[in-house]
């Protein structure tokens, strides 16, 4: 698990003297690592209270010691590491001390926690092992998304004949409410399983992002419908691909590129055109790819 600690906890942690009016002064920091010291047990003590494990403040130390000096931010023009310091500057309490080492304490109880529930996990995944790294190979699904998914709808898609079906029961068809011939609504799908939704949603908005198809089919959706429709259309192309993985034990994700709409769509629109054009003069054509 990566825990990203902000970043007043590691100048607090650091031994910087926080200024408080009338606060006794118990520890009076040098440096930025002094307060922060690791006992021949392998345990930190802050103040008087020591806690059991030093891995996060020992992560914090070496994040403030190799800090830019000039205060930026990778990527960023900013210079707000100075001005902390000097906010934290005073003294640092007993009383400080003892709700830090509660804080750290609390920490590492829940980074204990999560790596058991995770272990756990791991145990009960491993019977569908070989259907979770088919989901991995497509775009924006990861193992925790691909777990999440499959606890939800299952490995047997026997209960839903086509893909359709499976896009139905999720509530990620597309609906049109007309009246008149005027359109009525706001078109939503309707509510499914919002768990799965959440899954899909989180893996729509990373394949969003990538130099595939279904990053091209967001883009070229989102230009015309907003994002919120985007994100549901990719949603569903990725509840179709999952239907036919799972289907087919062999099936295996083959990305067709983001080319893939401008080299199908020249040819299909091509073929409409001279068939049309034909229809308009009385022939029906059955066409056939050539050998």
């Amino acid at each position: 698990m990566k825990l990203e600690v902000p970043l007043a906890v590691p100048a607090a942690r650091s031994g910087l003297k926080m200024g408080l009016p009338g606060a006794r002064p118990n520890v009076v920091a040098a440096g930025p690592l002094e307060a922060v010291q690791k006992s021949s047990a392998g345990s930190r003590a802050v103040g008087p209270f020591t806690v059991a494990s030093t891995s996060l403040s020992t992560r914090i130390s070496l994040n403030l010691a190799h800090a830019d000096p000039t205060g930026a931010r990778p990527g960023r023009h900013r210079s707000g590491r100075p001005q902390l310091r000097e906010a934290l500057t005073g003294h640092f309490s007993d009383h400080h001390a003892f709700l830090l080492a509660q804080m750290l304490s609390h920490v590492d109880d829940l980074d204990h926690r999560i790596a058991i529930i995770e272990g756990h996990l791991d145990n009960e995944l491993a019977p569908f092992s070989d259907e979770l790294a088919r989901l991995d190979e497509i775009p924006g699904i990861g193992r925790p998304v691909a777990a999440q998914i499959l606890a939800e709808i299952g490995t047997d898609m026997t209960r839903f004949p086509t893909a359709g079906h499976l896009a139905s029961w999720a509530k990620l068809s597309p609906t049109v409410q007309e009246s008149a011939g005027k359109p009525k609504g706001s078109a939503a799908t309707g509510r499914g399983n919002r768990y799965l939704a959440r899954a899909l949603g989180e893996a729509a908005v990373g394949a969003s992002r990538t130099h595939t198809f279904l990053g091209e089919r967001y883009r070229r959706i989102v230009r015309h419908r907003g994002k919120k429709i985007a994100l549901v259309a990719v949603g569903r192309s990725m509840l179709v691909i999952i239907w036919h993985l799972l289907s087919n034990p062999n099936a295996r994700f083959i990305d067709l590129g983001p080319q893939h709409y401008d080299n199908r769509g020249n040819t299909e629109r091509a073929i409409r055109r001279h068939l049309n054009a034909l229809h308009a003069l009385g022939y029906t054509v059955t066409v056939n790819p050539a050998a």
